[in-house]
């Protein structure tokens, strides 16, 4: 991922990655999730469904209790600064990795449709 170094084992990108930041915006989001008295991915996806425009989250699961948890987010509200708050934690982030969509390859070889 170009969340990574392209020097990690099967990194397929050729960026330097962002892992340093990509590390402290979780360690942020982890803060924020603590106070709210949530996990992360509650949070995350209840953050996600606060977001303009989105009607829907795609969201996967490895064990049947994250699906209920998956759901919980859904009906968890969250104040306007924790989304407020939340925005700020990932947007530098998202701003260092770009416009690029492909999370696996880098700006050249990614593929918008």
């Amino acid at each position: 991922m170009r969340h990574f170094s392209k020097d990690r084992p099967q990194a397929s990108h050729g960026e330097d990655g962002c892992e340093a930041l990509l590390f402290e915006t979780l360690d942020r989001i982890r803060a924020i999730s603590a106070r709210v008295g949530q996990s992360m991915a509650t949070v995350s996806l209840a953050w996600l469904l606060h977001q303009p425009g989105v009607t829907a989250v795609l969201a996967g699961s490895r064990k049947p209790q994250h699906i209920i948890q998956n759901a919980q987010a859904a009906d968890l509200e969250l104040p306007p600064e924790v989304v407020a708050e939340l925005s700020a934690a990932t947007g530098e982030l998202k701003r260092a990795l770009g416009p690029n969509q492909d999370m696996y390859l880098t700006a050249a070889e990614s593929r918008i449709y």
